[in-house]
């Protein structure tokens, strides 16, 4: 008779073969690290220039919300 293994639930010491959801796996508390983000070349100029604003936002109070009309 055969079984069905994916049924059955797994010992300790034996690794389910779905990956878990969970990013943290307590099976394998050294994860292996992210990728390194792919750099930029020096020589490429971003698409936009990118300053920063000349003056800030206004510092006002929130306008207050309108009553509640009972009709």
């Amino acid at each position: 008779m055969s079984r069905d293994l994916k049924k059955e639930p797994w010992r300790p010491g034996e690794r389910p073969d779905e990956t878990p959801t969970h990013p943290y796996d307590p099976m394998d508390p050294d994860p292996s690290p992210a990728p390194n983000p792919v750099p930029i070349p020096p020589d490429e100029e971003p698409a936009a220039p990118v300053r920063e604003p000349t003056t800030p936002m206004p510092m006002t109070d929130p306008e207050p919300p309108e009553p509640t009309r009972l009709s």
